[in-house]
């Protein structure tokens, strides 16, 4: 059986320990030894991080031309973490810690105090009232109860005794509805003051993500964003020069070919739920028919031609979801019997997810998935 190996020395999860080591906090992990040295060398005081959502190697790569200047100052290759997404990858970053133990899994986790696949971040819940749209919350939010964590933000606040590290996320000051460039001169604004007044700011952009999922890698929408994400790090870089700059994304993104799991014959029957778990390309099954599972995937090509089969105890023996003894109960829970994982552009949608229509989408265990580059800015 194949298997997937994370890089167990330049994650995103190293990073993170290299912030917390620079600024004297304990580490959870090994730093990244180059950003180290880096951190080092420059001595600066100050450190802006910001995390563009979704734009990795591959992508910046594809618009070097519109982002001349975050494509100048490429450092260093680092990873993501598995799976490649949102959920997982920037609580990693944001905590210094794997996926496996902070309980932040995928989009879709399954949580048997409820017995409800929920939306991790919205804390919605995932049954038929979902295609409805009669969404149901669980309340409290599910981030702030059974998976409430410490940030390294945190780590670095009580290190000092007061606030010098704050989280500024764009979120906050529009949604996926909003307009993008409005939303991003708001947020340039406010990670402005944050780099004036604190040590350690951490600035997430929900851009280019939120628009290449509905409109594809190589939409003028997105182009246009990646335009004045540009020129916002160029502008903020030179308004700073006594900051040291890094710039990263959680994970890349791909243009991606959807197929529902209600097409596959007999597929559906064997599984406990219809739901899958996790994500479209790091999709998890709770099933109740294994033989008959592994007997479809072995002859089934849309299967066994485009995804990796795991079971759970090959994810967690390999360290898929990070290395580490201290297990989060949450990530055991959600981790089905097996998972299937893309290794090209196709994915897999169940009955909630047809309607998305994503053109472009992550989390499969593609190198323009997985791969980031690592930016850094006044250095010399």
């Amino acid at each position: 059986m194949e298997k997937l190996v994370l890089d167990k020395n330049k994650s995103l999860v190293n990073l993170a320990n290299s912030v917390l080591k620079f600024f004297g906090c304990n580490t959870y992990h090994e730093s990244l030894k180059e950003i180290d040295d880096l951190m080092e060398k420059s001595k600066k005081k100050k450190i802006c991080l910001f995390l563009f959502d979704a734009f990795g190697k591959c992508i910046l790569e594809k618009y070097k031309n519109e982002a001349p200047f975050m494509y100048n100052h490429r450092f260093l290759v680092i990873h993501s973490v598995y799976p490649a997404t949102t959920v997982a990858a920037t609580t990693a970053i944001t905590t210094g810690k794997y996926p496996i133990e902070d309980g932040y899994m995928g989009w879709v986790q399954y949580f048997p105090e409820y017995n409800k696949f929920v939306e991790v971040y919205p804390s919605t819940i995932r049954d038929e009232d979902t295609l409805k749209k009669k969404s149901k919350k669980i309340v409290p939010q599910i981030t702030d109860d059974i998976l409430k964590t410490t940030y390294i933000t945190n780590d670095i606040n009580k290190k000092y005794g007061k606030e010098v590290a704050k989280m500024v996320m764009s979120f906050d000051f529009g949604n996926h509805d909003s307009d993008p460039h409005k939303t991003n001169e708001l947020w340039e604004e406010a990670v402005d003051k944050s780099i004036s007044k604190n040590l350690f700011t951490y600035a997430y952009n929900i851009y280019p993500d939120a628009l290449m999922h509905i409109n594809g890698t190589d939409s003028i929408k997105v182009k246009n964003v990646i335009i004045q994400i540009n020129e916002i790090v160029e502008n903020l870089v030179s308004a700073h020069p006594d900051t040291l700059f890094l710039a990263i994304s959680d994970h890349g993104m791909i243009d991606i070919i959807e197929n529902d799991i209600r097409n596959i014959p007999g597929f559906v029957d064997t599984l406990q739920t219809d739901t899958i778990c996790l994500e479209e390309r790091f999709s998890s099954f709770f099933v109740k028919d294994k033989a008959k599972f592994l007997e479809i995937y072995k002859n089934t090509p849309l299967l066994n031609e485009h995804f990796l089969l795991l079971s759970k105890k090959e994810i967690i023996n390999d360290n898929v979801f990070g290395y580490s003894n201290i297990q989060n109960k949450h990530s055991i829970d959600t981790i089905g019997d097996f998972t299937l994982i893309a290794l090209d552009n196709n994915s897999l949608v169940d009955k909630y997810m047809v309607s998305s229509k994503f053109k472009a989408s992550h989390a499969g265990a593609t190198k323009n998935e997985m791969e980031i580059y690592l930016q850094a800015y006044n250095i010399d």
